[in-house]
């Protein structure tokens, strides 16, 4: 598991890319709350709406992003601000 510098996306639309095709990707609150869920593409790209699993718009806050491919897995911090 590696650990990244956060990323502030300022849109409700997050494009995560450079992923491996089909990787897992699972975002979850600090408390470790699943948020949202979903799969990288083909090309290796996964778009979270900013929205939760009941499709809320989510709070302004700090989530871990996890991805998860057949040969690693790693987490990310992603700040949201609203």
């Amino acid at each position: 598991t590696e650990d990244y510098t956060d990323r502030i996306y300022l849109s409700t639309k997050v494009t995560l890319d450079g992923l491996p095709p089909a990787a897992r990707v699972r975002i979850y609150t600090l408390l470790g709350e699943l948020v949202w869920e979903g799969a990288a593409d083909g090309a290796g790209v996964a778009v979270w709406k900013g929205v939760n699993r009941a499709a809320m718009r989510v709070a302004s806050d700090v989530y871990r992003v996890r991805i998860d491919s057949e040969d690693k897995s790693r987490t990310k911090k992603l700040s949201v601000i609203r």
